[in-house]
């Protein structure tokens, strides 16, 4: 994890998250609890909870009423805890086209989330993991 501000300060969140801009962090830690209450503490974030079924809790990170990232139990118990990046794209499922016609390799195929919009995870030839998503309206 890397802390940063800007020394011209923070740019203002733009009304509608730009094509390839970065839009989402998702944390899969393998203790959520312990990294709720570390982020919590240090960052000074606070949280609401949906519950996802039998996938457990999913965390909507928080300053004030604003979302700022995501954290949930691993979907990958094989996997370390890990930060997931999302950036915004055109087209989901060209996306995730091109990133296998270049040696990438889609761990989620492209998939609807409900009201906020269409997305896949990609992995590049070297493992390192990225999300993509369509964002609704």
């Amino acid at each position: 994890m890397c802390l940063w501000k800007s020394a011209d300060g923070d740019r203002a969140d733009p009304a509608k998250t730009p094509i390839g801009a970065w839009c989402w962090n998702e944390l899969w830690t393998t203790d959520d609890a312990r990294a709720l209450a570390f982020y919590e503490k240090v960052i000074g974030y606070t949280h609401d909870s949906m519950d996802m079924g039998p996938e457990g809790t999913y965390y909507m990170l928080k300053t004030g009423e604003v979302s700022r990232g995501g954290l949930m139990h691993s979907v990958r118990p094989d996997a370390p805890s890990m930060w997931l990046p999302y950036v915004a794209v055109a087209d989901c499922d060209a996306s995730a086209n091109r990133a296998k016609a270049l040696g990438g390799k889609v761990l989620m195929e492209p998939s609807d989330i409900p009201n906020i919009g269409r997305f896949a995870i990609a992995e590049d030839p070297l493992g390192a993991a990225i999300a993509f998503i369509k964002l609704a309206g």
